[in-house]
């Protein structure tokens, strides 16, 4: 964090804003893009017809 032009540490540990962490992880993985490249894990008795490259399909009997 820049203070006047000068970063900030404590501890030789950079320092963040408190208003520039996200407050929740699915804000935090949304940021990222991480909801949007995850495997998605479907469990059914019958092939799911909308599956894409990386999913998985645990198929139950």
């Amino acid at each position: 964090m820049k203070v006047l032009g000068k970063e900030l540490k404590l501890n030789g540990k950079d320092v963040a804003l408190k208003e520039n962490i996200p407050i929740k992880l699915s804000q935090l993985s949304n940021d990222m893009g991480f909801t949007q490249e995850a495997m998605k894990q479907v469990i059914s008795t019958t092939q799911p017809s909308n599956s894409k490259k990386n999913d998985v399909w645990i198929h139950l009997i």
